[in-house]
């Protein structure tokens, strides 16, 4: 399955050079979510739920997939907690957007 708002965030901001947007991962999903806009941060919601829905083992396929780019034990988070964090702040920037 192709999580295309999730394989975005990973390619373009949660790299290798991530501390060009952020010192933290939050830090760096926010300024994705600023940059993106509405759009991608429902699409990012959604990605993240339907990975964990669609894994049985989600953080051995979050490895695999991103692991070359970012690795959330670094930050000592499990997959699961990323996804469900990513998921919840980016709920926020939509609700924040519209209420603005």
């Amino acid at each position: 399955m192709i999580y295309y708002y999730l394989d975005h965030l990973m390619g373009a901001y949660l790299n290798q050079d991530y501390d060009l947007s952020g010192e933290t991962p939050e830090e760096v999903v926010q300024c994705y979510l600023d940059s993106e806009g509405v759009a991608h941060a429902s699409g990012l919601a959604e990605d993240c739920t339907k990975f964990i829905e669609n894994n049985n083992d989600v953080e051995t396929n979050f490895e695999a997939l991103y692991g070359d780019d970012f690795s959330p034990r670094l930050w000592r988070i499990t997959a699961i907690e990323f996804l469900q964090k990513t998921s919840e702040q980016a709920k926020a920037f939509i609700s924040d957007s519209e209420s603005r």
